[in-house]
């Protein structure tokens, strides 16, 4: 009996020690939540990539893309309320003659100003939840949602030593549009 408890020992000592040898402390294991995925070794880097912005966003006023160049003194504003149910965060991209030439993040729940000169510009909106700083959009831009992505426009607005209030909750002179048509044009 004593030989018994004796050879068990020694086998629950050595399942133990191969046990701590195979760990590698400098993994991070992601939850997998893949219902009808019988392999989800495959899915593993997609997923762990939207778990880990999840929640990630940028403060309010930050420009994550580059804007092109735009002549003349800032006369007129365009100011935006993120009033959506939905509770996304947005980016507000101000187009003219098919260049974006100001971008700005807006947090669910915010307001932002953003000048402009006197002219006729389209305001497109791209809005979701989970910023991703280096997720590849259309053109080589990088940056990006991970989730409830949603692209639209604005009619074209004319403005001139004047204030343009758009609500992003609002459907008023809205229209669905593409990431394409967002980041497609030349910069």
């Amino acid at each position: 009996m004593s030989r018994l408890l004796f050879a068990l020992f020694i086998l629950a000592i050595v399942c133990l020690k191969l046990c701590f040898e195979n760990h590698d402390e400098n993994t991070t294991e992601y939850p997998i939540y893949c219902p009808g995925v019988t392999d989800n070794r495959k899915n593993q880097h997609m997923l762990s990539d939207s778990a880990k912005y999840a929640d990630n966003n940028m403060p309010t006023g930050y420009t994550p893309y580059a804007n092109s160049p735009l002549d003349g003194n800032n006369n007129s504003k365009i100011t935006v309320k993120n009033d959506t149910t939905a509770h996304t965060d947005a980016i507000v991209f101000v187009k003219r003659a098919g260049r974006i030439v100001r971008n700005t993040y807006i947090a669910a729940g915010d307001t932002v100003a953003i000048y402009v000169p006197n002219g006729t510009y389209t305001v497109l909106i791209y809005e979701g939840k989970g910023w991703h700083p280096t997720k590849q959009m259309p053109r080589e831009y990088r940056g990006g949602f991970v989730s409830k992505e949603c692209f639209f426009s604005y009619t074209p607005i004319s403005l001139s030593y004047c204030t343009k209030d758009l609500d992003i909750g609002e459907a008023c002179d809205k229209y669905s549009c593409s990431a394409d048509d967002i980041f497609g044009s030349y910069r």
